[in-house]
């Protein structure tokens, strides 16, 4: 199984899911942590920080369930 984080894996994860956590200290962490951050640097992601570790949401959420299962890299602009 791979473990490798990039930016699509990302948006496909959040296309089902509202929210992922990231810890801040955990070293299996660390890709999906640098993944995290190179998505909010391009305006994908927004990171909300909180005790030992931070929230990754959606920049802009779908209005519902069915758009955002179809939410991909494309409609985000």
């Amino acid at each position: 199984m791979s473990r490798k984080w990039t930016q699509e894996k990302l948006l496909g994860i959040l296309a089902y899911r509202p929210f992922i956590t990231v810890s801040d200290f955990d070293a299996a962490d660390e890709g999906k942590r640098k993944c995290a951050i190179a998505a909010m640097r391009e305006g994908w992601v927004k990171l909300e920080q909180r005790t030992g570790y931070f929230v990754v949401r959606l920049a802009r959420q779908p209005e519902n369930a069915y758009t955002r299962r179809r939410y991909g890299r494309m409609t985000a602009l």
